[in-house]
């Protein structure tokens, strides 16, 4: 259409007019043909709305038809369900009938359990009659004999009493016995640990002498061991100028050794508290404890040194051991 439009001439009109005139013509058929396009869009709505509503109704109808078969089922299944609950009234009558037939026989039976109740009432009331006068007697009787027993318990309690004071009695000289022999005990371990401390400390003092006769042992052979190439030069000499055969040589140098000893003794008793006590003066040293018979015998034989060397023994001992005492006490 507006192809067309654009081809209409009008003649004996001006260029100017027939150019606004073909606007204007074309604006108007612009707008009729916007209007056509409106109206027939409005008319496709319309038919797409129908069709809706079309198909809506078609469901309504098919959802209304499948509630009304669902409905007459169920009035079906009512009418089923009614025809049972009237078949089953009809039967509860007539059971309803039975148990009032039933009901009137059983309250017939209770009558008769009611009479029979008030007679065994009536025998229960005398039966219990006779067990309380019987209850009665019996009481007195069982308080009879709580009195006795009652009595007989004081004096069992008192008999009870009496042995408890003599068991209580006999607890306590037990008990005052028991005391002394704990004291006893406790005299016995008092005087035991003294006797183990006299015995640590006689230990120590026999350890003491036996450093000190060790000590000896040992300036007797460092002295022996200095003085014998003296004594075997000396010696020589000797046989040289007399002549005397090696017997004689050995029993002079015994009955020399033999001699010197005591001195030597008596020197080793004199210095031996100082080397005990820890001054140890020269170097001296205790007799080894094989030595110890032999010196003993000779410092007991000797005439000259005995009483001396005795009475120095007993000081170094008595000095030795008041010092290992002291050590030892030092030590705990």
């Amino acid at each position: 259409m507006r192809a067309g439009l654009a081809d209409i001439a009008m003649p004996g009109i001006p260029v100017e007019i027939a150019e606004q005139m073909r606007a204007l013509w074309q604006a108007a058929v612009a707008v009729q043909l916007d209007d056509v396009v409106r109206l027939k869009a409005d008319a496709q709505q319309a038919i797409a709305a129908a069709d809706t509503a079309r198909t809506d109704a078609e469901l309504r109808v098919e959802l209304l038809r499948q509630e009304l078969s669902e409905l007459r089922a169920s009035v079906a299944t009512r009418d089923t369900d009614l025809s049972d609950l009237r078949a089953q009234n009809a039967m509860l009558r007539d059971r309803c009938g039975a148990l009032d037939a039933a009901a009137e026989e059983r309250r017939a039976q209770l009558d008769a359990a009611t009479a029979e109740r008030a007679a065994v009432e009536r025998t229960h009331a005398d039966a219990l009659a006779d067990v309380q006068h019987r209850y009665e007697a019996l009481s007195k009787q069982l308080l009879q004999e709580t009195a006795h027993q009652r009595e007989a318990l004081k004096k069992e309690h008192a008999h009870s009493a009496s042995q408890l004071k003599f068991a209580e009695r006999r607890v306590a000289a037990l008990d005052g016995e028991r005391a002394r022999l704990e004291g006893e005990l406790a005299s016995e371990r008092e005087t035991r640990q003294q006797a183990v401390g006299e015995a640590l400390a006689l230990k120590a003092i026999n350890a003491s002498q036996y450093a000190q006769l060790d000590e000896l042992l040992r300036i007797v052979s460092a002295q022996e061991a200095r003085r014998a190439p003296v004594a075997s030069s000396g010696l020589a000499t000797a046989m040289r100028t007399t002549g005397t055969p090696k017997g004689g040589t050995r029993s002079a140098r015994k009955s020399h050794e033999q001699n010197n000893e005591p001195r030597r003794l008596d020197r080793w008793w004199h210095d031996a508290p100082t080397a005990a006590a820890g001054g140890n003066r020269r170097g001296t040293r205790l007799p080894h404890r094989r030595a110890w018979p032999r010196c003993l015998h000779t410092l007991d034989t000797s005439r000259d040194q005995a009483p001396v060397c005795v009475a120095r023994r007993r000081e170094v001992s008595t000095s030795g051991g008041h010092a290992a005492v002291a050590r030892s006490s030092g030590r705990d």
